[in-house]
């Protein structure tokens, strides 16, 4: 069985195969806690089929059931985890793989299974819907907190371009919502989308590094999470100044690596919404997560400037609760550290380049 799982590359991760058995096995840490908040996050309110699921997931990592990798699959990971520079990290790792635990692609097919044949089933059957189902709630959250940040600024928006717009729904609520023509409204992404009826889409190249719009076509770029999965992300935030209209602005939403191996758990998230939960299970994309005070750097390198009230700003950015201060089997708020920041194109900067 190939262990399919996501490319990521950051600054302090476990390599994909074991990364679900590390967390598990501290029980007492908040990455345990992060782990079940978002593993049962899909399940809101729903105590009963909550707690069957995550007993599932419990079962499943304590039980002796043995890996397939194939050897040469195997071996392939033992190298990766031999590479490891942190000595405790990797013979923690080495276990695991030594007494052939199930690998993350493993653990990810087993409660695909489960949650399509037996949750989902529950669900329906007591005539409830999980909160995925709900993209027109999750897109309406999102545009509020997008009109919020809109009446803060000076900004009057006739164009926008939602960058990374995913299943299209924010896409197609913001052009709605903010009454803009389907000409002046644009979404992009390296995926294709079913619904276009209100807004024009762009397929992009995974490798494509520049973005195929005029100078100055937009007064508003809009990127909920698209940051973190684009590779030169650098060139695409100086395409994002090119595009944007004099005094244009970005609204983005982003999560801050403010402690060690948070990576780790936004890395599952990530597979259980693409490999889990989805309708078609989705094996490849690419992550780099960054703290919150290295995105406001290379914004301001891109020639941007943070608007007064953006959320992001140390007076009014909501710190994510200290590592130290966690107490276990309490939950955590804001579990995966996501924030707001709202930032202008620096014209001065423009002119005097001119100049």
């Amino acid at each position: 069985m190939k262990n399919k799982t996501a490319v990521f590359n950051t600054n302090q991760m476990i390599p994909c195969g074991y990364q679900i058995q590390w967390i598990f096995n501290q029980p007492q840490s908040h990455l345990f806690q992060r782990l079940k908040q978002t593993l049962c996050s899909q399940l809101y309110g729903y105590k009963s089929i909550q707690a069957d699921w995550w007993n599932f997931f419990e079962q499943l990592l304590k039980s002796n059931r043995k890996s397939s990798l194939s050897v040469e699959e195997r071996q392939q990971m033992e190298q990766k985890i031999q590479s490891l520079t942190n000595p405790s990290l990797r013979d923690e790792l080495l276990k695991y793989h030594q007494q052939e635990k199930l690998t993350d692609g493993e653990i990810y097919i087993l409660l695909r299974s489960y949650w399509h044949s037996t949750i989902l089933k529950q669900l329906s059957e007591n005539k409830l819907e999980h909160v995925d189902l709900s993209l027109e709630g999750r897109a309406r959250s999102r545009i509020d907190d997008i009109l919020k940040l809109i009446e803060q600024s000076s900004v009057q928006v006739k164009s926008f371009l939602d960058l990374g717009c995913g299943d299209s729904s924010i896409t197609s609520a913001l052009a709605n919502a903010l009454h803009v023509d389907a000409k002046q409204a644009h979404g992009c992404d390296v995926r294709s989308v079913e619904t276009k009826e209100n807004f024009t889409f762009t397929l992009l190249s995974e490798k494509q590094t520049d973005l195929p719009y005029d100078y100055e076509s937009f007064d508003l770029v809009v990127a909920l999470m698209s940051f973190h999965h684009i590779p030169h992300v650098e060139t695409t935030l100086r395409e994002l100044n090119r595009i944007l209209k004099p005094n244009g602005v970005i609204i983005f939403r982003e999560h801050d690596l403010y402690c060690d191996f948070l990576s780790v758990v936004l890395n599952v998230l990530h597979e259980l919404y693409d490999q889990v939960w989805s309708t078609v299970p989705i094996y490849s994309h690419w992550a780099h997560y960054r703290r919150r005070k290295e995105w406001h750097q290379m914004l301001k390198l891109a020639g941007f400037t943070p608007c007064e009230n953006s959320p992001d700003l140390e007076a009014r950015y909501m710190h994510p609760l200290p590592v130290w201060k966690f107490q276990a089997d309490r939950p955590i708020r804001n579990p995966y550290a996501c924030y707001y920041g709202m930032y202008q194109k620096n014209v001065a900067e423009k002119r005097q380049r001119l100049g």
